[in-house]
């Protein structure tokens, strides 16, 4: 299975640059297929930590993460603005958000 993810690496050079918030257009930032069938990160156990490296250096340092943006190649290339829209139920930790991005006038 093919999917593109964030290094740990990675993930710590957008940190280290203050970024505030990470979208990605496939479901995790973390490289689901080898965390789960190679790695094991889903079991409790597991031999092969830090399990979820990129989710745990963004969050742990602040960082949003907005997983499963679609339709990116719209934007491509273009400046635009970006809102990601939330129900507002107190006590969640995560929650789908209406995500919409428009042409920045500047």
């Amino acid at each position: 299975m093919r999917q593109t993810f964030l290094t740990a690496g990675a993930a710590q050079w957008l940190v280290d640059r203050g970024a505030a918030t990470v979208g990605v257009e496939p479901c995790t930032p973390d490289p689901l297929y080898a965390g789960v069938y190679e790695l094991g990160w889903t079991k409790q156990d597991t031999p092969n930590p830090p399990a979820w490296p990129a989710h745990n250096i963004l969050l742990g340092n602040g960082v949003l993460i907005i997983e499963g943006l679609t339709n990116l190649e719209r934007i491509r290339g273009r400046r635009v603005r970006f809102a990601a829209l939330p129900a507002l139920i107190p006590g969640l930790s995560g929650f789908p958000v209406r995500a919409v991005a428009w042409l920045d006038p500047a």
